[in-house]
């Protein structure tokens, strides 16, 4: 099992490679997205494949994803090294590649990220549901390897006996998709922070249906979130944004068709500088990165 994952590694990683990277500041346009609506058209980064949860490394620039090739749960991790014309051929992230790892999610600081895995549990040594894993990096400076470690479990609150996944990372809290008990629907957002309270964020954000990812803004005023078979939704998983309200949240406002499609959107991720929104979306039949400017996100709530 181990050797044919390998195999169809080698096979995603050779075709990744035979495309010419896009330089991060010169995107080019994905044949087919909309040009003329106002709104500036979807951008392709050229990387084929089910390419999932993409990330900007804040120190490095270099692009973090995950991919698969049959099962969304067998995933692996790759990076991308940033160089003057674009991003390099992807590499396995060397903590990746044996069980199902995905949506690598930086800290602010870039100095730990958190990734989704089925990874056995500490005392277990079979695959089980997903959980949340931390990775630190190292500088070296203490005399350690430099470069990134082995994942850590972490203990609860922020896993659970449920699947818990997909987290997004403040300085002050880690806010967690869980299907944790006590929640509205099959998964909900909720907010642990540095102290380990846990704050289930209610509705509007949570409802009777999923909401399966999220990312927030550093200074926690606003987010990008997926959710799930929405009734104003376009079909799947679909973007939306909210503000902060005192200590609510906003309803969320749908990003829009030239945004969201009939297939699945999700994985959004802001890039530290704070100008582009990266995400996944299946259009098309398979999971490629998307990138667009967030003045598009800002222009959709002008009052904001």
């Amino acid at each position: 099992m181990r050797a044919l994952r390998a195999v169809i590694l080698i096979a995603l990683v050779a075709c990744i490679a035979c495309g010419e990277p896009t330089p991060d500041h010169e995107p080019s346009t994905m044949a087919g997205a909309p040009s003329d609506s106002g709104i500036a058209a979807l951008v392709d980064v050229q990387i084929p494949g089910n390419q999932t949860f993409p990330a900007i490394d804040p120190v490095t620039g270099d692009l973090w994803f995950s991919v698969y090739e049959d099962s969304f749960d067998g995933q692996t991790i790759m990076m991308a090294t940033k160089t003057e014309t674009g991003w390099a051929a992807p590499e396995v992230a060397p903590f990746s590649g044996r069980w199902g790892d995905r949506a690598p999610r930086f800290s602010p600081d870039g100095s730990y990220l958190l990734i989704t895995s089925n990874r056995p549990r500490p005392g277990t040594r079979r695959a089980g549901d997903m959980n949340i894993w931390r990775v630190e990096r190292s500088d070296g400076s203490d005399g350690s390897e430099a470069g990134w470690g082995e994942p850590r479990f972490l203990e609860a609150p922020v896993n659970t006996p449920a699947p818990d996944f997909h987290p997004s990372i403040t300085s002050s809290a880690i806010w967690v998709p869980s299907g944790r008990d006590g929640g509205m629907g099959l998964s909900d957002l909720y907010r642990i922070d540095t102290n380990g309270d846990v704050l289930h964020l209610g509705p509007p954000l949570n409802d009777e249906r999923e909401q399966p990812d999220l990312w927030v803004s550093p200074d926690e005023s606003w987010m990008i979130l997926a959710m799930t078979d929405h009734p104003d939704g376009y079909g799947g998983d679909d973007l939306y944004v909210s503000w902060r309200e005192g200590d609510d949240w906003a309803t969320p406002v749908n990003l829009g068709p030239e945004i969201n499609s009939a297939e699945y959107d999700y994985g959004p991720w802001v890039s530290p500088n704070g100008e582009d929104l990266y995400f996944t979306s299946h259009r098309g039949g398979t999971a490629h990165t998307y990138r667009v400017p967030v003045e598009i996100v800002r222009e959709l709530v002008p009052d904001r």
